[in-house]
């Protein structure tokens, strides 16, 4: 699987300049394998590595503190995907920022963390933790409702 790791993201690399790595259900993963397939990535191209929360088993702190142990290893940016099947996909994100997360993956619809509510987060919190956005809340809802009623036909 590193090896294929190595080509997919060579390969990628050689034709865009910010390449991706997502650690789909990373979580759950080996811890080794996890750290040797992240190395993998970068030696190889990759900019941002993304680590998801598929099966949303892990608690927000614990699931920040797994970032922060995953940023000390890397000089990559790392984007997190987090699953709300248990309902805190928000926390997990907030926290995980506040452990050095530079990202956060968020959606219209589905099952990750709610772009409106994210954006709303960022207002109503971010000067607890010097996390700002030129945001304009309003619009986010407005536009993420407007696509809501599209996609659900």
């Amino acid at each position: 699987m590193l090896e294929h790791i190595k080509t997919a993201v060579a390969l990628a690399a050689e034709k865009v300049g910010d390449v991706e790595f997502c650690a789909l259900d990373a979580t759950r993963c080996e811890r080794e394998f996890l750290k040797n397939a992240i190395e993998a990535a970068v030696e190889n191209g990759a900019k941002t590595i993304s680590i998801c929360d598929n099966a949303a088993e892990m608690l927000p702190d614990a699931f920040a503190d797994f970032i922060a142990e995953i940023k000390a290893e890397t000089d990559a940016e790392i984007c997190v995907s987090c699953d709300n099947k248990n309902g805190f996909a928000l926390a997990a994100a907030t926290l995980s920022i506040k452990k050095g997360a530079d990202a956060v993956k968020t959606a219209i619809s589905g099952n990750i963390v709610p772009l409106d509510i994210f954006s709303n987060m960022i207002r109503n919190c971010g000067n607890n933790f010097a996390l700002s956005a030129r945001v304009k809340t309003t619009e986010i809802y407005r536009i993420a409702g407007q696509i809501g009623r599209i996609i659900s036909g």
